[in-house]
């Protein structure tokens, strides 16, 4: 129904002709024939110069869902070696080292859950990688059990120090403050202390880092749980006589059952095995890769390499999105990692600009990165430090299921999954001593 008193007669012919284009079909209407009259009226029973066959794919990848995997969505069947790592027990110092894949996320979540339920009490559970603290929560959301989200605290170590300082009035003054194993004494009788502390990411952690969790937030009877992988060490942090991380508060060896690739199977588990054998042979102690139980995943496994000898962000964006199309992959599905944000800040800004896509990404835009520089000048540090506020934020917010491209560095990326991931590697940020072994500019 029109009614509009004041509308003069051209206005009322004008939005005539507009409502006409409009086709409504309820349940009652909606016939074979119907509808076959209303594809003719609408010209879509035969092909037009306008609905290009580029148009349709793209159509097709947005309206096509992403890839639901068997397991999403609910908890996972354990193993017997993560049922046994998920019991949780007052008075435990323990080290847990596990292959790429093998399960330790959600194992430390379960045991997490196990802990709150054993001692009723808020569990304190830490990363390295602040973008990982959401995965977490995602993982922790798989447990079917009744909890509160309240009692699991879930952060990074520099966030909570950062927390805990501000809670007591303790400024942190320089960067070093965050490696003070002494910073907390004054307030050491007034510290929240608790009952269950899982630490994920060991690897990364400083021996500093252990000494003040376990001085001055560790329960007596604490549970006090390490959970690692040394191959993921890119921080260089010390070995052990054995190539493997230390951990002075854990003492003993690390627990290394959880050595099957549940998450990696088939071409990519050995490709992963292969990459340990020819880099880390002289520097960790190998995994050995037990084979994992039996799985039927009908997903195919595609693993591409694609040369750069004159590479670009656009070239590399083009080869991505080539990929993308073709392939009929879904945003949601889609991970873009690199060492360097520089190189992704641009494929994000044509994801967006050229394909009016929207992204999630760990850094800033290149729009916000122009503007700072034009307001901050050549004062480097201060821009770094203005950078940095954004970025933090990014990672605060860094969820998988957006259903957009997500674009991360390796770094801030390391821990999550991607059912479609595209890496770059650039020369200059190989090391020397495999520089023949990857002699092209750039790789995807």
């Amino acid at each position: 129904m029109f009614s509009a008193p004041n509308s003069s007669k051209p206005e009322y012919d004008e939005y005539k002709r507009f409502i006409e284009r409009f086709h409504l079909l309820g349940y009652d209407s909606l016939t074979v024939e119907r509808l076959r009259k209303l594809i003719r009226q609408c010209h879509l029973d035969r092909s037009s110069v306008l609905f290009t066959s580029d148009l349709y794919e793209s159509f097709k990848r947005y309206l096509l869902p992403p890839v639901h995997r068997a397991d999403q969505g609910k908890e996972p069947t354990l193993t017997r070696e993560q049922e046994v790592l998920t019991v949780s027990r007052g008075g435990v110092r323990q080290k847990v080292k596990g292959v790429a894949g093998s399960g330790k996320s959600f194992v430390r979540a379960r045991r997490a859950v196990n802990a709150h339920k054993r001692t009723g009490e808020p569990v304190l559970i830490l990363t390295f990688n602040l973008t990982l603290k959401n995965y977490l929560h995602d993982q922790i959301s798989l447990v079917s059990e009744n909890f509160d989200w309240k009692n699991f605290i879930i952060t990074n170590y520099h966030q909570f120090f950062k927390f805990m300082a501000n809670n007591h009035n303790l400024e942190i003054v320089r960067l070093s403050d965050f490696d003070n194993p002494r910073f907390f004494e004054a307030v050491r009788d007034e510290t929240k202390c608790y009952r269950a502390v899982f630490i994920g990411e060991g690897q990364d952690y400083k021996t500093e880092w252990y000494e003040v969790i376990t001085r001055y937030f560790l329960a007596p009877d604490a549970e006090f749980v390490v959970f690692g992988d040394d191959k993921q060490n890119i921080y260089g942090r010390p070995l052990d006589e054995n190539r493997e991380p230390v951990v002075k508060s854990v003492p003993g060896r690390w627990n290394r059952s959880l050595n099957a690739p549940i998450r990696l199977q088939g071409e990519i588990a050995n490709l992963a095995e292969q990459f340990q054998i020819c880099f880390f042979r002289e520097k960790y102690a190998l995994d050995e890769f037990a084979a994992p139980q039996l799985s039927l995943d009908f997903q195919p496994v595609l693993i591409q390499y694609h040369h750069f000898v004159d590479p670009s962000a656009g070239k590399v964006f083009a080869r991505i999105y080539e990929i993308i199309r073709n392939r009929t992959i879904h945003p949601s599905d889609v991970a873009i990692v690199s060492p360097r944000v520089e190189v992704l800040r641009e494929i994000d800004f044509r994801f967006r600009h050229e394909l009016h896509e929207k992204t999630t990404t760990t850094f800033e835009t290149r729009e916000q990165y122009e503007q700072l520089s034009r307001k901050i000048g050549k004062q480097a540090e201060k821009l770094q430090e203005e950078l940095e506020k954004i970025r933090r934020n990014r990672k605060n917010h860094f969820w998988m299921g957006t259903g957009t491209v997500k674009l991360s560095t390796i770094h801030s990326f390391k821990g999550w999954e991607a059912r479609s991931l595209f890496l770059i590697i650039e020369e200059r940020m190989i090391p020397n001593t495999n520089l023949q072994l990857m002699n092209s500019s750039t790789q995807v």
